[in-house]
Formats: structure tokens, sequence, C-alpha cells
């Protein structure tokens, strides 16, 4: 039996089924990046203040920092773990403002960041390191973590998956 001997309708669902398995098997390949969020640290410092879950951890981090880059694999394992059970993971870019396109997104989309992403569009770091922690002076990696609201720990230097699971696991 040929084909084109097939009624129109069965010839028509046959297309349609075909093109429908396509299309699903093509959209695993070509998935929407991550989107970042430029803002202003009072908004992002605003944002942080009002996250309602348990544990809220940030990570100040550069595309050009390789600290931060070779951190970022424990982030998402966390945020892969937590996340959605009271807890979030929010990575906060500090390239340039005029990296974000031609850079920092296809960083994201290359590492396949699936954390909560912001950039800090303050060009001047000295406007905002100390409202992050007073004993801040500038360096990054930097990661907090924060308790219902509360600080209740600062990274001024590169951690890891095994120190941020034991603060989430202790109990408060």
């Amino acid at each position: 039996m040929c084909l084109t001997s097939l009624p129109n309708s069965v010839m028509y669902n046959m297309k349609h089924i075909v093109s429908t398995f396509i299309a699903l098997l093509f959209a695993g390949f070509y998935t929407e990046a991550q989107t970042i969020k430029s803002l202003a640290f009072s908004e992002i410092e605003s944002e942080i203040k009002h996250y309602d879950g348990e544990f809220l951890i940030v990570n100040y981090w550069a595309t050009w920092c390789r600290p931060c880059v070779e951190e970022l694999p424990d982030f998402e394992k966390i945020n892969d773990e937590f996340g959605g059970k009271g807890a979030a993971v929010w990575l906060i870019n500090l390239d340039f403002s005029s990296a974000i396109d031609k850079k920092v997104k296809p960083f994201i989309q290359k590492h396949n960041l699936k954390s909560k992403l912001f950039h800090i569009k303050n060009t001047d770091p000295n406007e905002w390191i100390n409202k992050v922690d007073e004993s801040w002076g500038g360096n990054i990696p930097v990661t907090v973590i924060y308790h219902k609201g509360q600080k209740i720990h600062f990274w001024a230097r590169s951690t890891n998956y095994e120190e941020m699971h034991s603060v989430l696991t202790k109990t408060y």
C-alpha cells in the first residue's frame, strides 16, 4: 500500500503527528535562556527584604572572576536540591552593564544557569557594598545566606556545596 492511496484525513493526521513530534524533539535543544534582571542595588535590596521563603542564598559574582565561575555549579546544585523547599539561590552579576548582552547572557546560556539572576546596574560599588555587609572590602565572590530575613552567614571568599548545605540543614 502506498501512502498516497491513504484517505486525506489519515494523511493529515500523520503529518500532524510527525510535525508535532519533531517540534517537541527540537524544543528540548532550543530552550529559552534564563533571563537576567538589571536593577539598581536599592531595588535588589528591596527584593531581598521582601523574600518570603525560609532561606535565601545570595551570591555576588562576575564572568571575569575565575573563583566565581568555579563555584557556580555548587550554587546550581543547592538550587536544584533546595529550590521550591523554602530556599532560593540568587546570583547577582557585577559585570559592566555594557557586557550584559554580549558576554553575560551568552555565559548564562552556555552554563545553563537556572537560579534567579540579577545584575546591579550601579556603576560605583562604593555606594552599596557596605549595605551588603560592613566588613566587605569589595572582593568577589561573596555569598550571603539569609534565614527568615536575617543575615546568618557572610563569606567574602569562595564557598562550596558542603558549606552551604551545612548551613541550610541546621535547625534554627
